[in-house]
């Protein structure tokens, strides 16, 4: 068995270099890692609040009240778990801008904007749902990373900004320097959901999830994909 396992990991080598050095990809990883501190603290509270034991469950309550149903999955999951994707975006936006040596602080502002404007609305019309920040649109957060960072490093680096006076001061200079990706990003997003609202999934969330995150989902948690991700990690 250790044969089968050393004879793919010698096949797939290469292939974990070349995602060690991709610039998406490497990125991608930097922003999955940084959601760690929120995941470990929120999977932690979960273990103490759903502790499957009767009368511990009871002796909390007793101390608590109804709070103690609600400390963990009305509070503290809904901001460690519960945002995730805004995470994801921060950290995977800082460092492609990083790699790209461009401002990353302006690149955040595009992509979080972006995200934003791609997000379903409540029935009301009146915000988002809390659910949507969270692990649901771990796609859409990577794929809007990628797509506004490379906008405003693309802008940038060619030059297609908002030139300030020498006088002024550089941190003002690269937010007015931004102005312009912005713009681009905001119709990008807006011609995006246009498209999206007038087919069946009715949102951009629901169809990267269902043509994307759902089925490559059920394809890392089968047997092979186990096997890759074992390897991928050794």
């Amino acid at each position: 068995m250790s044969g089968l396992f050393d004879k793919m990991e010698e096949m797939l080598l290469p292939v974990v270099e070349w995602v060690q050095s991709n610039k998406y990809l490497s990125s991608i990883q930097y922003g999955m890692m940084a959601t760690m501190p929120l995941m470990m603290v929120g999977a932690f509270c979960c273990v103490i609040s759903d502790f499957p034991l009767d009368a511990y469950q009871n002796f909390m309550y007793s101390i608590f009240g109804e709070f103690w149903y609600e400390w963990n999955w009305t509070y503290v999951n809904s901001a460690t778990m519960g945002i995730c994707s805004i995470a994801v975006i921060i950290a995977t936006t800082y460092e492609l801008a990083r790699q790209d040596e461009v401002n990353g602080i302006p690149a955040i502002i595009c992509a979080m904007m972006s995200y934003f404007m791609l997000l379903a609305f409540t029935p009301d019309g009146n915000g988002f749902a809390f659910g949507e920040f969270s692990a649901t649109n771990l796609f859409l957060a990577l794929i809007v990373c990628i797509v506004t960072e490379a906008i405003y490093a693309g802008c940038i680096k060619h030059n297609l900004t908002i030139k300030m006076p020498e006088s002024v001061p550089a941190f003002v200079s690269q937010q007015f320097a931004a102005v312009i990706p912005a713009v681009i990003c905001v119709v990008l997003s807006l011609v995006v959901r246009g498209i999206v609202i007038n087919t069946p999934w009715g949102n951009v969330s629901t169809m990267i999830y269902s043509i994307l995150q759902a089925p490559l989902t059920n394809l890392g948690t089968s047997f092979v994909g186990t096997i890759v991700c074992t390897i991928l990690n050794s």
